[in-house]
């Protein structure tokens, strides 16, 4: 009997990354078709042979190196869950970071903007 616990440590054991154990928990979720926190409310339970089957195929493909985002065919962004897949790029941690500061700054909120560019800081007068 394999139950939750032993199907992710083996996970862990064949990504190995540095967030191989999040990328697990995340993709034995979505063979489960449950929230991530599910598992942990769940950890002794023995799954069912065909999750143990969509779990392997999704660890085999992150493992030759497919994006988690493709596999999980979403991605959060901001506040926004993206659609995503092959076909488009996934967001990026410094592309919200970036959307972050231009919100602060639109707002005039942000005490620590900077402009872009030279000409951006200089103040423009019409003639």
């Amino acid at each position: 009997m394999t139950d939750f616990r032993i199907l992710l440590a083996t996970a862990r054991v064949q990504l190995a990354s540095d967030e191989a154990a999040l990328e697990a928990e995340l993709l034995l979720a979505a063979a489960l078709g449950q929230p991530r926190s599910w598992l942990y409310a769940h950890a002794d339970a023995v799954p069912e042979p065909a999750v143990i089957a969509r779990f392997e195929a999704l660890i085999a493909r992150r493992a030759a190196g497919e994006p988690v985002a493709y596999l999980l065919g979403r991605r959060g962004f901001w506040t926004l869950e993206l659609e995503v897949g092959p076909e488009c790029l996934i967001p990026r941690p410094e592309t919200e970071l970036l959307l972050e500061q231009a919100y602060c700054v639109c707002r005039g909120t942000c005490p620590r903007a900077w402009p872009i560019s030279a000409p951006a800081a200089v103040p423009w007068r019409w003639r």
